[in-house]
């Protein structure tokens, strides 16, 4: 089970119970998603990952996934985490449709960026669910300066509804070498924590938010 201080959340603040949720991470490539998944793995308990109810098929042979996966316990219910880059997902877009958050990784300051963060956005956006939201976690940054805003102008935040999205920030942990796994970033306790919790409260509030609705019926 998950430390009581990880997931505060009790079995009776969950909306419905024994259930699988998918959160996809994903990002443009070199942004953060693997260095924030595997930290949080080494760091916290984690639960045996479910895969998505999907069938994605690659050269005759059904995908399997080689990225960080986990999954993290609140009550009855299994909140499943997938990492996928923004090509794999701009290919795929079924792993969008199945999930009830997608959380985009952001690198303020990356040595080189591969890919489109209008591709990125506009993909999540037109196939996502019509309730999951969008949780972008900027990482990467020397000092809170401007990074929002700059941020925001990149995958020009302006012309999304501001209900649809969150943005929390990462702030830059510090570089270790690790025998095993290389060149690695141990970021703070309680900030890599709060990405994860934060995801799980995000969608126990909108299962709440909808059963409210099916119960006025």
């Amino acid at each position: 089970m998950i430390e009581r201080d990880i997931i505060q959340l009790s079995k009776s603040q969950i909306a419905e119970s024994d259930m699988d949720y998918f959160i996809l991470v994903t990002g443009l490539m070199g942004s953060g998603k693997s260095a924030i998944m595997d930290e949080y793995e080494r760091t916290f308990p984690v639960e045996k990952f479910n895969k998505p109810p999907i069938k994605v098929f690659f050269q005759g042979l059904e995908f399997e996934f080689i990225d960080s996966t986990f999954a993290l316990r609140a009550g009855e219910n299994t909140f499943n985490f997938f990492e996928l880059d923004a090509p794999t997902i701009q290919k795929w877009v079924q792993f969008i449709k199945v999930s009830e958050l997608i959380i985009i990784i952001h690198n303020h300051a990356p040595k080189n960026v591969y890919g489109s963060y209008l591709n990125l956005r506009d993909t999540v956006l037109n196939n996502k669910q019509k309730e999951a939201s969008i949780l972008f976690v900027l990482n990467n940054f020397a000092n809170t300066d401007g990074v929002v805003s700059k941020m925001k102008k990149l995958y020009e935040l302006e012309k999304v509804e501001i209900n649809s999205y969150d943005i929390m920030l990462l702030p830059s942990g510090e570089t270790y070498f690790d025998k095993i796994y290389g060149k690695r970033v141990k970021f703070g306790r309680n900030d890599l924590r709060g990405i994860f919790s934060r995801s799980i409260e995000q969608i126990d509030n909108k299962i709440t938010k909808r059963n409210k609705n099916i119960d006025r019926f």
